[in-house]
């Protein structure tokens, strides 16, 4: 059974003052996020991190099928871009509507939230400038993440500050583990590394994707 924490009291308050502090469509950070709601979601991120826990399949979803097949997902994902990308951008990059963009295995991770399905996928030949990066929770059917475009980034599928944390806890992982495969929980070792990338993101998703 999975206990549910309660927020400490001054995380809470900021983040429910600031509501959601990166609207989709955003190219930047909104400036009216302030300070210490940016603060509460990097504190939440980092109580977040040792949460969680790499899983193998998660009902029809794991690395080997493909979720770009899945209807629950593309309703989700086709919302949430649509929602957050602009126009004349997703129809230039056609790689994130038609499905010839790159992908690669998803991940599929256990937090004390629930299970997320972790996704990205990339223009071919120009992964570098045109990737996304996209968390998809099944139980919710929402999608979130972040889309860099031409140097251009945009936060969709207007996640709550929670699932901002969540996000910021999985990226700052990726940076701080040093093997070959991510897998959660991280090695001790490579821990510190995450813990310092999660507290210099500064809250703000884009901080993961420089310009």
């Amino acid at each position: 059974m999975n206990r549910r924490r309660r927020w400490p009291a001054p995380a809470a308050a900021a983040l429910l003052a600031a509501g959601v502090t990166l609207l989709a469509g955003a190219a930047v950070p909104l400036a009216a996020a302030t300070g210490s709601a940016r603060s509460a979601v990097v504190a939440q991120a980092l109580t977040i991190l040792p949460t969680l826990r790499s899983l193998d399949t998660f009902g029809p979803y794991s690395p080997d099928n493909d979720i770009w097949n899945d209807r629950p997902f593309l309703g989700a994902y086709d919302a949430a871009i649509r929602a957050g990308v602009p126009a004349p951008a997703r129809e230039f990059n056609t790689w994130m509507t038609t499905g010839t963009g790159l992908t690669s295995p998803v991940r599929i991770v256990h937090w004390r939230g629930g299970t997320i399905v972790w996704a990205n996928r990339c223009e071919p030949h120009d992964c570098f400038e045109n990737q996304e990066e996209i968390i998809f929770a099944p139980g919710l059917r929402k999608v979130w993440g972040i889309a860099r475009i031409s140097h251009a980034l945009y936060v969709f599928g207007r996640p709550t500050p929670m699932q901002q944390a969540l996000a910021i806890a999985l990226f700052g992982g990726r940076v701080g583990n040093s093997g070959n495969t991510l897998t959660f929980p991280l090695d001790r070792a490579d821990v510190p590394k995450a813990r310092t990338s999660i507290r210099g993101s500064g809250g703000n998703l884009t901080s993961f994707f420089p310009p």
